[in-house]
């Protein structure tokens, strides 16, 4: 959505604005080409506007480090109404606060 001000900008400035919204558009388009379910329950999100959908109930993985066994995948699932979490070796959950936590993979002796 173009704002009232980029009139006032110099046309140089007004050009790039012009050209980084529609690459954002087609890049926006692209992504929705990709993933066409508008009804997915889950989303890669950039920032708190910016969300991008994937399969509907796709298992994201989060590589912790380089190791073959050093990940944690979570998923939705439908029948608990909850997220599966599953890490290859112990998982260890600390609160941070009442709403929120990390989710670690605890290692032997690191416990």
């Amino acid at each position: 959505m173009k704002d009232k001000r980029e009139a006032s900008l110099p046309k140089w400035a007004q050009s790039d604005l012009a050209i980084a919204r529609r690459r954002g558009d087609e890049a926006e388009a692209a992504l929705k080409a990709l993933f066409p379910d508008a009804e997915t329950n889950t989303h890669w999100v950039e920032s708190y506007d910016k969300r991008y959908p994937l399969p509907n109930n796709a298992s994201i993985r989060f590589q912790l480090g380089p190791g073959m066994f050093d990940y944690i995948e979570v998923r939705r699932d439908e029948e608990e109404k909850a997220l599966y979490i599953y890490g290859p070796n112990t998982i260890k959950m600390r609160p941070a606060t009442s709403n929120a936590g990390w989710i670690s993979l605890a290692r032997l002796g690191q416990e």
